[in-house]
């Protein structure tokens, strides 16, 4: 599955197309020594005829190098909480 989102970095809510065409509402935000951000994400969508709210925040921190990235997720939805972390290092 490919998706692609457009966010802005000065803290107005975006607005993005997720998957079933539910609308996703996101917030960027910097972390005050600007090395890192927090994307916080509510995703409003209907399965089996009953609307959900899924909640998600992904903190974006670029490593000392400049070379690596490191994301680290958590989304809550009605079923529970999932969370993750994904590194990236550029070759």
């Amino acid at each position: 599955m490919k998706t692609s989102e457009k966010f802005t970095l000065d803290g107005n809510v975006c607005e993005n197309t997720a998957f079933m065409d539910s609308k996703r509402k996101s917030t960027v935000s910097w972390t005050e020594d600007k090395k890192s951000i927090t994307i916080a994400t509510s995703t409003v969508f209907d399965m089996n005829g009953e609307t959900r709210e899924m909640k998600s925040s992904e903190i974006w921190k670029l490593g000392e190098d400049g070379k690596s990235l490191l994301i680290e997720s958590s989304f809550t939805s009605p079923d529970g909480e999932i969370k993750n972390s994904l590194f990236y290092d550029k070759k």
